[in-house]
């Protein structure tokens, strides 16, 4: 089996580093996140077929298409978090107290939440390999604290002050 330089849970940092900057430079702005919010459910309806076919071709299909595969698998993530955007930006735009606070550190937030999901997936994953779901929402709660954490320390140093 081919070991990955530079991951974390067998998932490569470089692929999601560049990922995640191809995400902030498209989605910081606002005209972008806009037109996404009016075509959310047109998205949601190519996603959800992406991942349907994804899912044909990992289990059902009898022979072996790699370049389909990934491209069904990137064209579902693509649609489905576009389209988790959309919504979240007609539905979830509030004002309040913690939503201002949220995102005041959204950025931060947005750098660190991923790394620590996995590093925490991967170091629970002996423990919990028998129930997926204590699989699934203990790393989830540990990572959303930890990146938390990882926001106020940020928000605190003052040569960290860039991630703000």
């Amino acid at each position: 089996m081919k070991r990955r330089v530079l991951s974390i849970g067998g998932k490569s940092l470089v692929e999601y580093t560049y990922i995640f900057l191809v995400g902030y430079y498209m989605f910081s702005n606002e005209n972008v996140i806009n037109e996404i919010e009016k075509w959310k459910w047109m998205f949601f309806c190519i996603g959800v077929t992406a991942t349907i076919f994804n899912v044909y071709m990992s289990i059902w299909s009898d022979t072996q298409q790699p370049l389909l595969h990934t491209t069904a698998n990137y064209v579902s993530e693509w649609f489905m978090i576009s389209s988790l955007l959309g919504t979240g930006k007609g539905y979830l735009n509030f004002n309040g107290k913690i939503a201002k606070y949220m995102s005041k550190r959204s950025y931060t937030f947005y750098i660190f939440h991923f790394i620590w999901v996995v590093l925490f997936q991967d170091l629970l994953y002996n423990v919990c390999s028998g129930n997926i779901m204590l699989l699934y929402i203990l790393p989830v709660l540990f990572a959303y604290g930890a990146t938390l954490l990882c926001c106020e320390i940020c928000n605190r140093v003052s040569f960290l002050s860039f991630l703000r």
